[in-house]
C-alpha cells in the first residue's frame, strides 16, 4: 500500500548538510511573490502558523507578519540592497497570536522569470528561557571584543616604539610611560601580565635575534583571555628598519571554535538520535549518511546502505506487503529529485512508515534527504477514536430520549434521532437552529437568561438540575418535557447538552391517578356518613318499638310508631 503527493518546487540553496537536515524538517518554509502573495507553504509552516495552506496562502505575507514590529523596515531594506535579509521577527500564528521567529529570506528568479522569494521561519518561542541567555552570554562577549581588540606596535632597530595604536594598549593595560620606555619595559609589562610562561617569551620579546625572524603563537593572559601573537622583520626593500608585532584577541574565536564544535557534535548526535529515520542520498544516489534508526525501522542492513541505489530500492520494496507498487513509487521519486515526495508504506509486519523525500544541495552537487517515521501507533489511536466515535453515535442514535448539543450561543449543533422524533423535525432539520426554537416564548426568554447568566458568573440554576417544561414541536403544538441540561466542553469552548423526555403519558397517568385517589375519598367518606345515619336510625326504631307496645291497639299514634319500625 502506498500513497504520494508531490509538489514542484524551485531548487532550494545550499548549506550545511546537519544544518539542512535539521532545520529542513522543522522549520516553515514559504515561498512568496515579492510583492507579498504567498505561494506556497510546507507543512511545518501549517504546523507552526496553526494554518492549512490555503489559510496561510490566503493571509499572505502582511497577515503573518507583525507590520508594526522596528525590525521589519531594516530586514526590507537589507533585502532589497542585497537580495537576502535575515534576523528576528514577529509573526501572528491563527487567531492573531504573536510569536517570534528567525528569519532567513532570499529572493531569486523563477523560471518563468519573476522575482519570487524563499522565507525559511523558525519558531523560537519556545526558546524564550534559552534566548535570554544567549543575549546576556553575546552581551558579555561583545563588551569583551570591544575591550580587547587588534591592536599593532611597531619598533625601530633600537627598540623605540614607532607607532602604534590604541587597540595594543587595551589589549596589555600599557601606559605612555611604559610605551615611551620602548621595547624592554613593553616586553617585561607583558611577561608579568602573562605571568611569565613559557609560550609568552617565545613571542614576547625583544632579543635583537628574532628582529630577522618570524615569530607566531598564543598566549594566555589571566581571566581566560587568549591573544595570538605574530612578530615580523619590517624590512622597506633590502634594509631592514625593525620589527612589527600584531597581536590579536582569539578569545572569542577560540570559544566560537569551541562552539562550532559543539554544535557540530550536537547536531551529530541529534541526527543519530533523531526518532525519525533519516537519509540522505548525493548526485549518484548512493547513500552519503544514515543514522541507526533508519536501518531499525527500514529493516535494511549496513549491506544495503552501500549497495547500488537501485539494490537499495528494490530491497526496500521487498520489505513492504506491496513490493510492486513501492517499487514504482520509489523509482519514480529517483527520477525527480528536484521534487518533493511524500508517501506511506505498509511493511510486512504490519508498521506504516511515512516517508518524505526532499531535495538537498550538497557540496558535491543535488543530493536527496530522506525522512522516514513510523506512524502506526498514530495510525491505531486514530482508527481508535474513530472507532470510539462511531460507537458513541450508535449509542445515542439508539437512545429513547432525545440528545442535543448546544453551543455557548443557543445554537444546536447535535441531535439525534430520539430528539427529532420528539419534537417534529425530520433528519439534520434541527441543526442550526436556536434552541429557543423548541420551547414555547415564557420558557426560551427564561431558559437563555439562566444559561447567559451561568456563562458569565459560574451560578447554576438549570446546569446539572432536571426540571420539567413545556416543549413546542415543529407544528406549533405544545407538551410536557423533562430536560436536563449538562455543561461539556474546554473553559474556552463551553458546549452544553440537553437531554429530553416526552411526558406526555406520565402527565396523563398522574392525572389519572389523582382522579381515582379523588374518586376513592368520596367513596370513604359516604361510607362514614351511611354508618353514623344508621346508628342513629337504630335508636330511632328501638325507642319507636317500645313507645308502641305502650299505645292503644287501633290508636293513631300506635299505627304512626309501627310506620316509623318499618
Amino acid at each position: 500500500m502506498a500513497e504520494r503527493n508531490n509538489a514542484q518546487w524551485p531548487e532550494p540553496t545550499g548549506g550545511d548538510m546537519y544544518r539542512l537536515l535539521f532545520e529542513g524538517a522543522h522549520d516553515a518554509i514559504l515561498l512568496t511573490a515579492v510583492d507579498g502573495p504567498v505561494l506556497r507553504a510546507n507543512a511545518a509552516a501549517c504546523r507552526i502558523f496553526g494554518m492549512s495552506e490555503a489559510e496561510i496562502c490566503a493571509a499572505g505575507r502582511t497577515g503573518l507578519v507583525d507590520l508594526s514590529d522596528p525590525r521589519l523596515a531594516d530586514l526590507l531594506a537589507m533585502r532589497e540592497r542585497t537580495g537576502r535579509a535575515e534576523g528576528a521577527l514577529t509573526f501572528f500564528r491563527k487567531g492573531g497570536i504573536p510569536f517570534e521567529a528567525e528569519l532567513w529570506s532570499s529572493v531569486f528568479e523563477s523560471d518563468e522569470g519573476e522575482s519570487q522569494t524563499w522565507m525559511v521561519i523558525r519558531d523560537v518561542s519556545e526558546r524564550v528561557r534559552m534566548e535570554d541567555e544567549v543575549r546576556r552570554i553575546n552581551a558579555y562577549l561583545a563588551a569583551q571584543a570591544e575591550a580587547s581588540p587588534d591592536g599593532i606596535m611597531v619598533f625601530d632597530q633600537r627598540g623605540a616604539v614607532v607607532t602604534h595604536n590604541r587597540r595594543f594598549l587595551r589589549i596589555w593595560s600599557l601606559d605612555s610611560a611604559t610605551v615611551a620606555a620602548g621595547c624592554a619595559a613593553i616586553a617585561e609589562k607583558m611577561l608579568a601580565i602573562a605571568g611569565g610562561s613559557a609560550e609568552a617569551r617565545q613571542v614576547v620579546s625583544c632579543d635583537p635575534v628574532l628582529d630577522l625572524v618570524t615569530v607566531t603563537g598564543e598566549v594566555s593572559l589571566p581571566g581566560g583571555t587568549r591573544v595570538l601573537c605574530h612578530s615580523t622583520p619590517l624590512w622597506v626593500g633590502a634594509t631592514h628598519m625593525g620589527r612589527v608585532w600584531y597581536h590579536r584577541d582569539v578569545t572569542e574565536l577560540r570559544k566560537a571554535e569551541a562552539e562550532a564544535r559543539t554544535t557540530a557534535a550536537i547536531l551529530a548526535a541529534q541526527f543519530e538520535a533523531s526518532p525519525e529515520a533519516l537519509v540522505v542520498t548525493g548526485p549518484d544516489g548512493r547513500v552519503v549518511t544514515y543514522n541507526r534508526r533508519s536501518l531499525e525501522m527500514s529493516g535494511l542492513t549496513e549491506a544495503d546502505m552501500v549497495a547500488s541505489p537501485e539494490v537499495r530500492r528494490a530491497r526496500l520494496a521487498a520489505l513492504t506487503t506491496d513490493p510492486a507498487g513501492a517499487s514504482t513509487l520509489f523509482d519514480e521519486e529517483s527520477l525527480h529529485p528536484e521534487q518533493d515526495h511524500h508517501v506511506e508504506v505498509v511493511l510486512a509486519d504490519g508498521r506504516v512508515i511515512e516517508q518524505h523525500v526532499r531535495p538537498l544541495e550538497l557540496p558535491q552537487g543535488r543530493g536527496v534527504a530522506w525522512f522516514y517515521r513510523d506512524i502506526t501507533e498514530q495510525k491505531r489511536l486514530i482508527e481508535a477514536v474513530r472507532a470510539g466515535e462511531r460507537r458513541l453515535r450508535d449509542v445515542l442514535n439508539a437512545a429513547i430520549d432525545g440528545i442535543i448539543g448546544i453551543s455557548v450561543t443557543g445554537v444546536i449543533e447535535t441531535a439525534n434521532p430520539a430528539a427529532e422524533q420528539i419534537f417534529g423535525y425530520g433528519a439534520g432539520e434541527l441543526i442550526g437552529l436556536d434552541v429557543a426554537a423548541l420551547m414555547p416564548a415564557p420558557y426560551a426568554a427564561v431558559h437563555a437568561r439562566d444559561v447567559e447568566r451561568y456563562v458569565r458568573t459560574g451560578e447554576a440554576h438549570i446546569i446539572g438540575k432536571s426540571r420539567d417544561l413545556t416543549g413546542l414541536r415543529k407544528d406549533g403544538t405544545t407538551f410536557p418535557l423533562e430536560l436536563a441540561v449538562n455543561e461539556t466542553g474546554e473553559a474556552e469552548d463551553v458546549r452544553f447538552v440537553g437531554i429530553v423526555r416526552d411526558i406526555t403519558a406520565r402527565k396523563r397517568a398522574e392525572e389519572a391517578l389523582v382522579a381515582a385517589q379523588k374518586a376513592e375519598s368520596l367513596g370513604v367518606l359516604a361510607g362514614g356518613i351511611a354508618h353514623q345515619l344508621n346508628n342513629l336510625l337504630m335508636g330511632i326504631m328501638g325507642n319507636a318499638g317500645f313507645v308502641a307496645m305502650e299505645a292503644l291497639p287501633g290508636s293513631p299514634a300506635g299505627e304512626a310508631l309501627r310506620d316509623i319500625e318499618e
